[in-house]
């Protein structure tokens, strides 16, 4: 057998286990945002000594090969009959049999393996549940010093990844980053490559992988761009930014780029428009060929998640740049369109609060077309677009099944522009 048949074969192969992939990913995604669910989160506070009385799904997070995880604000029955509000997760992603303490209850349907917990009893992040404790986290923080009452807020949550909290005196404010265990060290040695960059630096770290963190100083630029499509921000400003992140940051681990996963982010986006799947397979195999057949420049320091929402400004310049968990090598191209990206969903999500922003992206793509390829930045700002559809929760109204055709149409005309 020629070796150009072996590949053939062997790519052929490689499809169908993704199909199969997929295939199930959707089905667990049905069973578990449906009545079947349950019965399962039912059946996992029972081991408890309690009952469900009511669940509705919350979120979904899918990552494409990685499992489906889902949240869900509950109402349980506890063993006196008196109810209260919880919320509970259930994931198909791999709990190695180590992290299974109490409160993460293993159940098993066939073949399939589901694990529940309670929040914030978050099976790989053992830090979160006494981040969320007001009493550990204000003693911890120093804050029980100050006078006034201390508040903690949940920021936001990626279930068995990490989570950010607030915890705010009337006089401070300090956040907590809870992450892996496995994934601290290379956290802190990133937030070091990119303090030059406007990071803020670690005030102080937990044994339970719990990162402590001062309040950055600014205005974040998605505020500037609902006000007036950021005119005081030069792009170029966000360049520097991207070019002070320290050198040292070649050494870490390389991450693929959104564009770079586009079946992954495919799989995923045909689950949120089932009635658009050959539009969006179209689009996954045109960014495919553009990645594969563009030329996407040297080699270089990037943050990785590169978006308005993780940066602050002040005065008309960047002041902060948050969320540096992807700092690593990369290309400045990637950096970029995630930006793009990002800009160009705005006006779906809320048309009414970013009506400038189609202008501002003109503008910055004017600027950031003379330091990365035109071509390479649009194509893999398709991409991008193309993961953020992904990402989103299947729409169950007028408003979301717009949002969602709206990002699919800007992937296309990214893609267009791209093949000009």
């Amino acid at each position: 057998m020629s070796t150009e048949r072996v590949e053939m074969t062997g790519e052929r192969q490689r499809d169908r286990r993704e199909v199969a992939r997929a295939q199930q990913e959707s089905a667990d995604i049905a069973w578990l945002s449906g009545p079947e669910a349950h019965d399962a989160l039912d059946a996992a506070l029972r081991t408890s000594s309690a009952r469900l009385a009511a669940a509705d799904v919350h979120e979904v997070h899918h990552r494409p090969g990685a499992g489906v995880t889902i949240g869900y604000d509950a109402r349980v029955r506890g063993p006196g009959g008196e109810e209260q509000a919880e919320y509970l997760l259930a994931t198909t992603a791999h709990v190695a049999p180590e992290l299974l303490r109490e409160g993460v209850v293993r159940l098993e349907r066939g073949d399939r393996v589901l694990h529940v917990w309670r929040h914030p009893e978050d099976p790989v992040l053992p830090g979160l549940a006494l981040a969320s404790d007001v009493d550990v986290a204000t003693a911890r923080t120093g804050l029980d010093a100050d006078p006034g009452d201390v508040v903690l807020e949940l920021i936001g949550y990626r279930p068995m990844r990490r989570a950010v909290l607030s915890v705010s005196s009337g006089q401070r404010r300090l956040y907590l980053k809870v992450v892996r265990p496995d994934q601290l060290e290379g956290l802190r040695a990133r937030n070091r490559f990119a303090e030059p960059a406007g990071a803020p630096p670690v005030l102080d770290v937990w044994p339970e992988s719990v990162l402590v963190f001062p309040q950055a100083e600014g205005e974040p630029l998605p505020e500037l761009l609902a006000r007036d499509g950021a005119a005081e921000i030069d792009p170029r400003d966000l360049l520097r930014t991207l070019d002070a992140i320290e050198p040292g940051a070649l050494e870490l681990p390389l991450r693929r780029p959104w564009a770079e996963r586009s079946r992954h982010y495919a799989d995923a986006a045909c689950n949120v428009l089932p009635g658009e799947v050959p539009r969006i397979r179209a689009l996954q195999r045109d960014v495919e060929r553009a990645v594969n057949g563009l030329a996407a420049g040297p080699m270089v320091p990037t943050h990785g998640d590169f978006h308005a929402a993780n940066v602050l400004t002040a005065n008309g310049t960047v002041s902060a740049l948050l969320d540096v968990d992807t700092i690593g090598p990369g290309r400045r191209v990637d950096d970029l369109a995630c930006l793009i990206g990002h800009l160009t969903v705005l006006p779906c999500l809320a048309p009414e609060v970013y009506p400038r922003v189609p202008a501002t992206i003109t503008a910055w793509l004017a600027v950031f077309d003379k330091v990365v390829p035109p071509r390479a930045l649009r194509a893999r700002a398709a991409g991008v677009v193309l993961s953020l559809l992904a990402s989103m929760p299947i729409p169950d109204g007028e408003r979301g099944m717009k949002d969602a055709l709206g990002r699919l149409a800007v992937a296309e005309a990214l893609m267009a522009d791209a093949t000009r």
